[in-house]
């Protein structure tokens, strides 16, 4: 096989005066460039690396000249590496036969999902084995998930909305636009289902938002694999137990199922979004992940599946993701001070945090917990048997009481 760093290593203090004293190559007009995420193989080294980067960049400056090419950015994950790369596709397809790389593969988008629809908390359902009354309560232990971190990747959270009691730390965002907070409004909700004073599944559970999805709810692989790089890293210098909340959803993506992979077997409970787009779990990204905790959405009020959810085998549990209320950005119409925003929206976006927050209440009374066995435990405290699924889908639906002892 063909191996660049051999062949650079041995040439380029050769090939390198002659290019910088001779006129460059005309190259011909360069397709347009298009965005990739490059992964190097595991086991490579620090010096194989910058080899081919160094070789990358030589083509940029001289076959590729007339092109836009770029090293966006490079990501480590401890056991395996990536970078990304804005070239033409014949470029790409040369990165490909380094024999450092893994695989090269377009950089894709993720994005939320919801709409507004009539107001309905799903709390009081989620600690009920049947149909709530009217009246009935939620019930949460004493702890409320206190002493938990929780990883809201998404378009980041509004840290100084009142129902989260000053418990957002600043985090990270990986969007750039300038926007500080959450531009969006789809993260602020997500954190408020899993922490928010009135809204919350665990009320005293700390929030950590990673911004990787712009003010149009949109990010794209890249962007992701950054956020995750972060949690992976700041989780494991953190000396409390950790969730991590994605309440997106892309294409099947193996970069993304790679980097979910490295967080959960970093110690991490990951629990995401199973998807809305009425199609197989199995084919979306990273609901398709197997130790994941992939979420479908129910409707709190007839325990039918929605209409949107995705489904089937890779469908961990069910829980409440149709007219499901929570904190926002804004403020009410004419409201002033602390009056902020609250809506109500649908979408396994929302029924994920729901399980997020019942991990974090299981969390917060026994932190050393592993995925597996979290995984496990929830699926073994769900209600069987009342739920309309679809077709190849888990009944299960999640009940905080199977699980936290209420």
């Amino acid at each position: 096989m063909f191996n660049f760093k051999q062949t650079f290593i041995l040439t380029l203090f050769f090939i390198l005066p002659l290019i910088l004293a001779s006129p460059l190559p005309s190259p011909a007009s360069n397709p347009a460039s298009q965005r990739y995420l490059v992964v190097y193989k595991k086991g490579t080294t620090a010096s194989e690396r910058y080899t081919h980067q160094l070789w990358l960049k030589l083509q940029f400056y001289t076959t590729y000249i007339n092109a836009e090419t770029k090293i966006t950015s490079n990501l480590d994950f401890n056991s395996w590496q990536a970078y990304g790369l804005t070239a033409p596709p014949e470029l790409a397809e040369k990165v490909k036969e380094d024999s450092v790389i893994d695989w090269v593969q377009p950089n894709q988008g993720f994005k939320i999902s919801g709409q507004q629809i009539t107001d309905l908390p799903g709390l009081k359902r989620i600690s009920s084995r049947g149909l709530p009354a009217a009246n009935a309560p939620y019930l949460f232990p004493d702890s409320a998930g206190s002493q938990v971190e929780v990883y809201v990747v998404d378009t980041g959270v509004k840290r100084d909305h009142p129902q989260f009691e000053g418990r957002v730390l600043k985090g990270i965002s990986f969007i750039d636009d300038g926007i500080d907070g959450d531009g969006n409004g789809h993260g602020t909700h997500v954190a408020g289902i899993i922490a928010s004073r009135d809204f919350g599944v665990a009320k005293k559970t700390t929030i950590i938002p990673v911004r990787v999805l712009d003010a149009n709810g949109s990010g794209d692989t890249e962007s992701f694999l950054k956020g995750l790089e972060f949690v992976n890293s700041a989780a494991l210098s953190s000396s409390l137990p950790s969730v991590v909340n994605m309440s997106l959803d892309g294409p099947a993506d193996r970069a993304v199922d790679q980097a979910v992979e490295t967080v959960l077997n970093s110690g991490f409970i990951v629990v995401t979004a199973a998807g809305n787009f009425n199609q197989d779990a199995c084919e979306r990204s990273p609901a398709r992940v197997s130790n994941a905790i992939a979420v479908g959405a129910t409707d709190p009020r007839t325990d039918q599946m929605a209409d949107f959810s995705n489904f089937g085998s890779c469908v961990a549990i069910n829980a409440p993701g149709v007219g499901i209320l929570s904190t926002f950005i804004g403020k009410k119409t004419g409201g002033d001070g602390d009056d902020f925003d609250t809506k109500t929206l649908d979408g396994t976006s929302m029924s994920c945090p729901h399980v997020t927050g019942v991990v974090a209440l299981m969390l917060s009374k026994n932190p050393k917990l592993t995925a597996v066995q979290v995984k496990s435990a929830l699926i073994a405290g769900a209600t069987s048997g009342v739920l309309t699924v679809k077709s190849g889908t888990t009944d299960k639906n999640l009940f905080n009481g199977g699980v936290v002892g209420l």
